[in-house]
């Protein structure tokens, strides 16, 4: 079946007709494929308002900008396939100092933006270890962006306990736990220092966090043995009160490469193919499944990431802006073309990072690819571990992203007839 790009808006073959779909409306047009003219179809797509051009990067469509401060590259836990490994791993904390000024940047990186809204999450290594500098975080932030509605988040493996517990639901936070469904999948690759499964932990963090009221957001990495329970997983999690479960296949980075014997990547096709049995039974159970393949469905952009489109102000515990939260110290090898050497807004600004979907001698076959604008080149990190070249796209973003869209064109069209 014919996929393709039309005026930029993404078209399919469908019962013997072209779908195309804006993401610009959210609309979809169905033309027979006979009755197929360009000039008309043209015409009729700029008459309804369904043309027009992608942004920079999805979070230009946003009404805010978003800062994340890495706390620490310190955790509780030793997950199998952590990105930050353990080769020549010394501890680091970010200094106050530091946060200080990542919070003044943030600031004038709105004011260049023209946005009021600021959203601060924190992030690690396991930010929880530190509360009171996530508390330190939260009343300097109310004073320094006084200007500006300011909202919280949190990525954490979900080991802590009551005061976090309660740090988080005083502060409203949007809390993100890292955890990976089923306790026997848990278990095996989400375990302490001393190897020991933290299920029963996690659980009970979820559900006293879902009882009060906190917005709790699952995010999964995904194993191969794991795409054949999705549906018991929807489940439990559910039973947890869990509404919302982010779905990221595992990419071969950090640590996981010295636990490749244990761990095995899901095949790109069948792991797609199963996130869309997944994404229809989860809908029966009233829950909201967000993948990185069709998170830009609604915003194309020609760079898949908020950071390098400079809408996403990374600081690092080493005190030094990032444009990726994979690159977090300048051992990595990415460091050069990620880490900004201070932190500077008007050099953040200045750092130049180039789209290469529409680069046609880097991406040819990305060039009439309808998924082009959705897919916005990957994760740069993830093509890197997956590529050993972060514009060469992971096949786990460049295949997932083509099916998945696919059924979520044909979606709006079953709903329309």
């Amino acid at each position: 079946m014919e996929e393709f790009l039309f005026n930029g808006l993404p078209v399919i073959e469908h019962e013997g007709k072209y779908i195309i779909f804006s993401y610009y409306t959210g609309k979809i047009l169905a033309v027979e494929k006979q009755k197929f003219n360009k000039e008309k179809v043209s015409n009729f797509l700029k008459e309804q308002k369904m043309l027009g051009a992608p942004k920079s990067c999805p979070g230009d469509y946003s009404n805010y900008v978003e800062l994340v401060i890495s706390l620490t590259n310190d955790c509780n836990l030793r997950c199998k396939y952590c990105f930050v490994g353990e080769k020549n791993f010394c501890k680091k904390i970010i200094s106050k100092e530091n946060i200080d000024k990542a919070l003044k940047s943030v600031g004038e990186l709105a004011e260049k933006k023209h946005k009021k809204e600021i959203f601060i999450t924190f992030f690690g290594g396991e930010p929880t270890l530190y509360p009171e500098l996530i508390k330190y975080s939260i009343a300097k932030a109310k004073m320094v962006l006084e200007d500006f509605t300011v909202s919280f988040g949190i990525t954490s493996n979900g080991v802590f306990g009551e005061e976090i517990k309660n740090l988080l639901k005083e502060n409203n936070f949007t809390v993100t736990i890292s955890m990976d469904g089923l306790p026997k999948f848990q278990d095996k690759q989400r375990v302490t220092a001393n190897n020991k499964g933290t299920s029963t932990i996690v659980e009970q963090t979820i559900k006293d966090l879902t009882a009060s009221g906190v917005n709790v957001i699952i995010r999964m990495t995904i194993t191969k043995p794991m795409i054949y329970e999705f549906k018991e997983t929807i489940d439990y999690l559910s039973d947890l009160g869990v509404k919302i479960i982010h779905f990221e296949p595992m990419t071969m980075g950090g640590r996981a490469k010295e636990n490749e014997e244990i761990l095995e990547k899901p095949e790109p096709k069948e792991y797609a193919e199963k996130l869309v049995e997944a994404v229809d039974y989860a809908k029966s159970k009233k829950i909201s499944i967000i993948s990185s393949a069709v998170m830009n469905a609604l915003s194309p952009s020609y760079m898949f990431c908020d950071g390098v489109g400079k809408n996403k102000l990374a600081v690092t515990y080493d005190g030094v802006f990032s444009s990726c939260l994979g690159v977090q110290n300048k051992s990595h090898p990415l460091a050069d073309k990620f880490i900004i050497d201070d932190m500077d807004i008007d050099h953040w600004m200045e750092a130049k990072f180039d789209s290469y979907v529409d680069d046609k001698a880097k991406n040819t076959k990305c060039e009439n690819c309808f998924a082009k604008y959705v897919c916005a080149g990957g994760c740069p990190s993830r093509n890197f571990n997956a590529t050993k070249n972060f514009e060469k796209i992971d096949d786990m973003q460049c295949i997932p992203t083509k099916i998945l869209l696919r059924k979520y064109i044909t979606d709006l069209y079953e709903k329309s007839v």
